[in-house]
């Protein structure tokens, strides 16, 4: 079964709202966005679940841009996943940081409404 495209945009709709939250620094309202039980699995680290995963998504620096790459979203009715490249430019006293990485979202849909279960990246080396 291949995902609708009403549930696609309703992906790529949280999607959007994830990165408004990254841009304007309001981290901790990400979790609105999350599943119950969500599970962060951080590069070469132990899995963070709760609060503790929140914070392990903050940056250490303010972010100027996100760029998305090579997105791809696919799964069914009440279960989907989407890829993609990122390109993270942050602001390190006045500096340009820039990050390159893929991640993995795995997304659960309850009612008309998707949330984020598991995420997982990578940072390039």
């Amino acid at each position: 079964m291949t995902i609708s495209q009403q549930d696609s945009q309703l992906i790529e709709d949280l999607e959007a709202s994830w990165l408004r939250l990254e841009m304007e620094n309001r981290h901790a309202e990400l979790t609105g966005l999350l599943a119950p039980g969500f599970v962060l699995f951080p590069p070469d680290r132990e899995s963070v679940t709760g609060a503790a995963a929140i914070q392990a998504l903050s940056p250490p620096f303010p972010i100027r841009r996100v760029e998305l790459s090579d997105r791809k979203i696919d799964g069914g009715r009440y279960h989907a996943w989407k890829t993609a490249r990122f390109r993270t430019v942050f602001d390190r006293e006045g500096e340009d940081l820039t990050i390159h990485g893929h991640h993995l979202w795995v997304l659960t849909k309850s009612a008309d409404s998707w949330r984020v279960a598991a995420l997982s990246y990578q940072i390039d080396s």
